[in-house]
């Protein structure tokens, strides 16, 4: 189907989604990673969600299990997960289901599985296999998880053919479309680095992005040939396209569509705006949405049955025998846009001529930039496998500067190393005297033991070189690449043919017994007589926190360690600390130097106490740096706080999913103080603190960036009520990280929903609501009918005026949720008087209903929808 501008084209949409199956392509899934998804309801007719609302799952030859896992959140009243092997799933003329197996939903289960073997009809065999959804009766929105899991068999290596990772500048790339649209390549703040920005102003012509002519050619003669870009909206209104490349070749285009850069994992695109009137053209100034902050990584495998014609006659083989051009469309907005694009590469299966590896970088001030942990069985002899347990996170503060690479290390009998991307992967012969340099930072009880180690592993050979014991402070580190540097492993291949095809470069991250962590930033590949960076001073960690028990011993010192990054050069300095209860070990010194901080607890109640030490450089124009420093005096020392896993839930209906506002609780040990603490508002203010003796919630993007500190309204050793802060808007999913007086929990990830309404309850589950005469509804203060009943729910979504995260309602104005509400008392419609916050308090959603006349007597159920996002059921009493 041709995509134009006009808005009318959301007719042959909506008629094509009724047609049955569709072309587009499909999310692939990862074996044994769930992707959780929501589906509609389906009231009026059966609804077959197939296409790019399905997924897909590769099976490798040898293979000899596939399990496919549907998990149940809420549940439909009758639905079917259908597979099919090689092909979508779709509809016969008779209107039945074209599949191969199905699993269907079975009332009060909540796990069910289909387990496809050799010894299975039809049997398992080597290729894609096609997941779709039959929603045959369902009145409200469906939720749950797919697992799909491959067991056996092995994965055909890959080789990047081509890629244009934007660090240099356009690397060739032109435009086409409208005249006042324009094409820029920025420096930085890429996937990382530098990348693609097309800019237009909402012209007639359909704009996009064209590729060099690396990316050209027989593609037809590559064993498995695929496209893989980042991607991401910059500006403009909610997108209303999905990611577009098309190929050109005897005289034909083919096109692949992906999902909505900016629409959660499930696949489900973004209703339109309320604004939108249904089908007509939009208004001439559509209200703006903040762009997405986070790239958005699509992979389009060149394969026929994902590609559809849009003209000419010729087959997709003989197109991808000669394709003479690659573009990927820049137009997903009818009016004016920006759009960003990254690391575009050619990737296929198979052996073939290394990349040259050319001098660069990777700061991770803006993401991973594609390193992982060596967990998972790789294809290549001498690459290690690291503990399972083990967590790899990017972390986008407090690195060397800003962010960096963390490995928690579990303490298991395997060792975990930071696996290289591929982009440092091939040839380094291009660089003359190749050196490796990096920065490194350990964390463990009792210190390091063994040295940091660099893996270089090639076909033949795999070799090691071997630096110093880190510390609990940032070091920067040197490898060059010359083989009196690097000892022999395994294999018996030359140095000098390793250098010329590198296959794997790995940094261990396990450097002590037991559990620790260990932190990588600034990593470069250069000639080794060329400097990393111009001389800069480092302060590290950026903050420090102290705890102690009243009256007792001082706490254990802790190190900062200073040193001068990029150049090499040594550079003196002064200290100074602005607080009298922290003493310094030296107030002078040089770098590199690690230096002593101990608090002197003398005399200080309990509470939490503030202060900095300001690292000053000695001559130069260098700025000064700052390490804060905090100290909190309590009646016992805290522990290591860690999260219980699906330990955060709505604070009302004890699901996992919350709405931005939504008031949430954290459960798990060695959270805070031994006494609960009930957080006050922040002294002359109506807000709540952000921090309570020492404990801190932090919401991160799901890469790692802080998006904000959560308002906290109660505290204890084991639980946490906090409110999701309102700058999560526009995510699918968030992380939740515990912070207890400077000590991180690893990450929860939760999922984010337009609105998540859950009623707040007492007793044996009856709703928290106030009959008309100011009494507790209660089996003995039941509500009349055509009276009035008062709720109090949590999860309302957007609200209106806006309130900042953590702040009480006002009475004057009004806050309001302009969403779609209803309400049902034992099956009974409520008429609704005021669906708004409850003024006074924080993140609390009042509702003024009318109990209905149809309402039966006695105990009966409360239930809300709002948005299209059902509650929690909850008891009331009716006479």
């Amino acid at each position: 189907m041709m995509r134009t501008r006009p808005f009318s084209l959301l007719i042959l949409v909506f008629a094509s989604l009724a047609a049955g199956p569709q072309a587009w392509a499909t999310t692939l899934l990862t074996s044994g990673e769930p992707v959780p998804f929501g589906l509609p309801s389906a009231t009026d007719r059966p609804i077959l969600l197939n296409g790019r609302i399905g997924y897909a799952i590769y099976v490798p030859p040898g293979a000899q299990r596939l399990t496919i896992r549907y998990d149940m959140l809420t549940p439909a009243q009758t639905m079917q997960v259908l597979v099919r092997y090689g092909a979508d799933i779709g509809l016969s003329g008779l209107g039945n289901t074209v599949k191969d197996y199905v699993l269907r939903e079975l009332p009060g289960l909540a796990v069910q599985e289909l387990v496809i073997h050799p010894q299975s009809s039809p049997p398992l065999r080597s290729g894609t296999y096609f997941i779709a959804f039959y929603l045959i009766n369902s009145p409200y929105l469906v939720d749950g998880r797919i697992t799909a899991t491959v067991e056996g068999g092995t994965t055909a290596p890959t080789r990047t053919v081509a890629i244009s990772t934007f660090e240099q500048g356009l690397d060739g790339w032109t435009r086409r479309g409208d005249d006042t649209a324009q094409l820029l390549w920025i420096a930085s703040g890429g996937s990382p680095g530098g990348f693609l920005r097309h800019e237009e102003l909402g012209g007639a012509t359909l704009d996009s992005v064209i590729a060099p002519a690396k990316f050209l050619g027989n593609l037809g003669a590559l064993q498995g040939p695929r496209f893989e870009l980042d991607f991401k909206q910059l500006a403009g209104p909610l997108v209303q396209f999905p990611v577009e490349i098309r190929i050109t070749g005897a005289g034909t285009v083919y096109s692949w569509q992906g999902s909505n850069p900016l629409q959660p994992p499930d696949g489900l695109p973004y209703p339109l705006p309320q604004t939108y009137p249904p089908l007509i053209d939009p208004p001439t100034n559509p209200p703006e949405f903040p762009p997405d902050n986070r790239w958005w990584h699509y992979v389009a495998p060149l394969q026929a049955s994902l590609w559809t014609r849009l003209s000419g006659e010729a087959r997709f083989s003989q197109v991808l025998a000669n394709v003479q051009r690659v573009e990927v469309l820049t137009d997903l907005v009818v009016t004016a846009e920006a759009e960003a694009l990254d690391n575009f590469a050619l990737v296929a299966e198979g052996d073939g001529p290394p990349l040259v590896v050319l001098a660069g970088n990777t700061g991770f001030s803006a993401g991973p930039d594609g390193w992982s942990r060596n967990f998972g069985v790789a294809e290549l002899a001498g690459a290690t496998t690291g503990d399972r347990d083990s967590t790899f996170r990017w972390v986008g503060f407090e690195g060397n500067p800003d962010g960096y690479l963390r490995v928690n290390d579990a303490g298991g009998a395997n060792r975990d190393y930071a696996v290289v991307p591929e982009r440092f992967l091939g040839d380094f012969r291009q660089i003359p005297n190749p050196q490796i340099e990096f920065d490194y930072y350990h964390y463990s009880q009792n210190g390091a033991t063994l040295p940091v180690e660099v893996r270089l592993v090639s076909a033949d050979a795999v070799f090691a070189w071997t630096g110093a014991v880190p510390a609990r402070m940032w070091t920067h580190y040197a490898a060059p690449l010359a083989e009196n540097n690097w000892r022999r492993v395994s294999g018996s291949g030359s140095f000098a043919a390793a250098l010329a095809n590198v296959k794997r470069l790995e940094i261990s991250m396990d450097q002590a017994e037991g559990p620790e962590w260990n932190g990588l930033d600034n990593f470069w590949v250069l000639t080794a007589s060329t400097t990393p960076a111009p001389p800069a001073l480092s302060a590290n960690p950026q903050s420090l926190a102290f705890t102690a028990v009243a009256r007792g011993a001082n706490p254990v010192a802790q190190s900062i360690g200073v040193t001068a990054m990029g150049g090499g050069s040594a550079l003196s300095f002064t200290l100074a600390s602005s607080a009298n209860w922290l003493k310094v070990a030296s107030n002078n010194g040089t770098t590199p130097r690690s230096l002593s901080l101990a608090p002197d607890i003398t005399g200080l109640a309990v509470g939490t106490y503030l202060g900095n030490v300001t690292v000053t450089p000695l001559g130069g124009d260098l700025g000064p740096q700052t390490v804060t420093v905090s100290l909190t005096v309590t009646a016992r020392p805290g522990g290591i706080p860690r999260i219980f896993s699906g330990g955060v839930i709505h604070a009302a209906n004890g699901r996992t999913q919350l709405s931005p506002g939504a008031l949430g609780t954290i459960y798990g040990e060695n959270f805070g103080p031994a006494t609960p603490v009930v957080a006050a508002f922040v002294p002359n203010t109506t807000i709540l603190p952000t921090r309570v003796q020492g404990v801190r919630v932090l919401v991160e993007e799901t890469y790692g960036a802080l998006i904000g500190e959560a308002p906290l309204l109660y505290v204890s050793g084991n639980q946490i009520n906090f409110q999701l802060p309102y700058e999560c808007f526009g995510r699918a999913e968030v992380l939740i990280v515990v912070d207890a007086h400077g000590a991180l929990s690893d990450p929860q990830a939760v999922q984010v929903i337009s609105s998540a309404p859950g009623i707040f309850t007492w007793g044996a589950g009856r709703a928290v609501a106030v009959n008309q005469d100011g009494s507790v509804n209660a089996a003995e203060n039941p509500a009349g009918r055509a009276s009035a009943l008062t709720v109090y729910l949590t999860g309302q979504g957007v609200i209106t005026p806006s309130l900042s995260s953590g702040a009480a309602a006002t009475s004057r104005p009004l806050v309001r949720c302009p969403l779609p509400t209803k309400a049902w008392i034992g099956g009974a419609v409520a008429p609704l008087q005021f669906v708004g916050m409850a003024p006074g308090l924080v993140g609390v959603l009042q509702v003024n209903l009318i109990v209905p006349q149809g309402a039966p007597e006695g105990e009966t159920q409360l239930l809300f929808n709002i948005d299209g996002w059902t509650s929690n059921f909850a008891g009331v009493t009716i006479r």
